[in-house]
């Protein structure tokens, strides 16, 4: 019994010095080590963290290039991101901090979305799993994780004719209004619109009328330009080796030969676009010949075959497309 008490005491007191060495941070020479923590891998810490920024602007007339829009409610939807608001600075810039960046095409990031508001202008949301159109430089799409560029363009006026004519008459998408409220175009012009590559500019400082008279005949232009191929913008001048364009011509001199009217401008889509808008703006020019209920009215009457050609390639548009003169822009003809 004395013994074994005498081997338990000189156990323990062999143990002491193992316990003072781990107490002091020391390490022993032999014996059982616990396993190293395993560093986390990028996937287990979560999705990177970055700084979220953007741009919003508008274009001048003719896209020539853009300008900020200041005071815009940004706001992103879905996902981690679900709910965070900025508003764009005087520089049109916006920022989210702490951004959990994400995959292009995953789950994630095709279900955030970005949206854009501002009195005066067309509510945006954009998927921000898609990417966006520079315009400011080169026209290309691009895509970033934590990059955004923003176009917005003004509220259509409240126009019945222009409900009706964007409901009948596809044109290019998306499609920026601009309303230049200056007496001129930096050009000199002093009244009308432009239509260019998904832009409808037109001066505001005249009468109502001729404003929209001119946002319908660039509206035709857009349309145009998506007859001859509605996934890109391209030259307004490749319409006329179009079935419609072909149509248009052969109109045209049907009228001209009995002595109908036809337009005088220089360019076969700028007339076939003066006929879309006599055809869809009914009401009247104040200097047209009075007696008629509508413009349109007079164009059944003075230009027969035109108006013929107006009802069957552009009323109640059926969805026609003409992909064959993608030939004509990848010949470079």
């Amino acid at each position: 019994m004395r013994g074994r008490r005498r081997g338990r005491a000189s156990a323990g007191a062999a143990a002491l010095p193992l316990v003072a060495a781990l107490a002091s941070g020391a390490c022993p020479e032999s014996g059982p080590t616990a396993p190293s923590p395993v560093p986390a891998t990028p996937s287990d810490a979560g999705p990177e963290r970055v700084e979220f920024n953007g741009i919003v602007q508008e274009a001048f007339p003719g896209r020539s290039s853009m300008r900020p829009v200041p005071g815009v409610a940004v706001t992103l939807t879905g996902g981690q991101v679900h709910g965070r608001t900025s508003v764009t600075d005087s520089a049109g810039r916006f920022s989210f901090a702490d951004y959990p960046a994400c995959e292009r095409g995953s789950v994630e990031c095709r279900v955030r979305r970005i949206q854009v508001e501002k009195p005066g202008y067309e509510a945006r949301a954009e998927s921000l799993s898609d990417p966006y159109r520079d315009y400011a430089f080169s026209g290309r799409r691009e895509w970033r994780p934590d990059y955004r560029e923003i176009v917005m363009g003004h509220k259509w006026p409240r126009d019945p004719q222009f409900d009706r004519l964007r409901a009948q008459v596809p044109a290019m998408q998306p499609l920026y209004l601009v309303l230049w409220d200056a007496a001129q175009w930096p050009t000199g012009q002093q009244h009308g619109g432009e239509y260019s590559a998904g832009f409808i500019a037109v001066l505001t400082r005249t009468a109502q009328w001729i404003v929209h008279r001119a946002i319908t005949h660039e509206y035709c232009h857009a349309h145009q330009d998506w007859v001859v191929d509605p996934n890109d913008y391209g030259p307004l001048h490749l319409w006329e080796r179009t079935s419609a364009g072909r149509a248009f011509q052969a109109a045209e001199v049907a009228d001209k030969a009995a002595g109908n009217y036809v337009s005088s401008r220089y360019q076969l889509y700028e007339r076939a676009a003066t006929i879309c808008e006599i055809f869809y703006y009914e009401i009247k020019y104040p200097t047209f010949p009075r007696g008629y209920e509508s413009d349109r009215a007079w164009l059944r009457e003075n230009a027969p075959h035109q108006y013929a050609w107006a009802a069957e390639w552009l009323q109640g548009f059926g969805g026609f497309q003409e992909p064959a003169t993608l030939a004509f822009r990848r010949g470079g003809r």
